[in-house]
């Protein structure tokens, strides 16, 4: 049993050292007029507007349309804040990485997440052994975009936050990755079993002795094959720097009539 202990510690210590900056494209797509929102695709996503759930502005993606969208209790306590983009923002998607920033509806102020950076991957990134698969990169960020924007310092990435802030199971990768921060992955993810496959898999990320995203990583094929477990938890630290609500669970859904796919993070408890 120990023999079998070391091997499992020491393949670990090899795929972390393997593990190496995350590089990620972070310009912006230029959409031509053809790709542009039609009728159909607001039409869609404006019959999703019920109850307390409430959408940030529409940006047009592939031949559809994504936005952002929270969904409050009458006491103003999130019980889902989420990506919508409809079936058709998967169809060309083109050829070149691209980012989108989604503001969250203002009704969102008072909530510790801030905004969603949605980056298009065609080839992937590093590491190339795990994540050269077409995928996108669904950051829902804690700091405003203009504090993302200003994380450019190789040596605040360096710093890293204290164990007790740190989620169960994850542990840092090499480097970082300017104006997103440097990211972490969990130990116990599907793909970092021996002849697994990634499809999807869950990220945080730090910067300065702050963890301030925390990311779902989704490819294109697993987004197609409209087959989803009902929900994943999310692993979580000892505690937070900031009081706030925080997700437990992050879920994928995809509505058949409405033709909108839904990435929502769930199941949210308040944190000290």
């Amino acid at each position: 049993m120990l023999l079998k202990l070391k091997t499992l510690l020491n393949l670990k210590l090899i795929l972390i050292a393997m593990i190496s900056t995350f590089i990620i494209s972070c310009e912006p797509e230029n959409i031509s007029d053809s790709q542009q929102l039609n009728s159909k695709n607001q039409t869609d996503l404006k019959k999703a507007d019920v109850g307390q759930q409430f959408y940030g502005p529409t940006q047009p993606m592939g031949n559809g349309v994504v936005r952002s969208s929270v969904t409050l209790t009458k006491d103003g306590v999130p019980s889902q804040i989420a990506l919508v983009f409809s079936e058709k923002a998967l169809s060309k998607l083109g050829s070149e990485s691209f980012e989108l920033m989604l503001p969250l509806h203002n009704k969102a102020n008072d909530l510790v997440i801030d905004h969603i950076a949605l980056g298009w991957n065609p080839m992937g990134h590093e590491p190339d052994f795990l994540y050269a698969i077409p995928h996108f990169d669904i950051h829902f960020y804690w700091i405003t975009e203009e504090e993302q924007m200003m994380m450019t310092n190789a040596k605040m990435a360096a710093v890293i936050p204290a164990d007790q802030y740190v989620p169960m199971t994850y542990f840092p990768t090499d480097g970082y990755v300017p104006q997103m921060g440097k990211h972490w992955l969990s130990g116990a993810a599907d793909e970092l079993i021996p002849g697994n496959i990634f499809d999807k898999t869950y990220i945080f990320g730090s910067y300065d002795g702050d963890f301030i995203f925390q990311e779902a990583m989704i490819t294109r094929d697993y987004f197609l094959g409209k087959s989803f477990p009902e929900s994943t938890p999310i692993f979580q630290p000892q505690d937070y720097a900031i009081s706030g609500y925080y997700p437990t669970s992050y879920s994928i859904t995809y509505d058949s009539v409405k033709k909108l796919y839904t990435v929502s993070l769930d199941n949210f408890v308040w944190n000290n």
